[in-house]
């Protein structure tokens, strides 16, 4: 489904921010999976998860 998405050829210098790369492609690759199959890869929380912790490390 997001094959189309990933850059067919060598990115030009200063369009992305990351220092890797690649790391757009392979965060492509885990959701096209993740729609395709319908499951969370090993190790995902959810969005209710993420706020829970991000509240306690702010103390609130």
């Amino acid at each position: 489904m997001f094959a189309s998405a990933l850059p067919q050829g060598p990115e030009e210098p200063g369009t992305t921010p990351q220092a890797d790369p690649d790391a757009h492609r392979r965060m492509l690759r885990r959701a096209d999976q993740t729609l395709r199959t319908g499951e969370e890869p090993p190790g995902a929380v959810s969005a209710d998860e993420v706020q829970a912790l991000i509240q306690e490390r702010l103390g609130r």
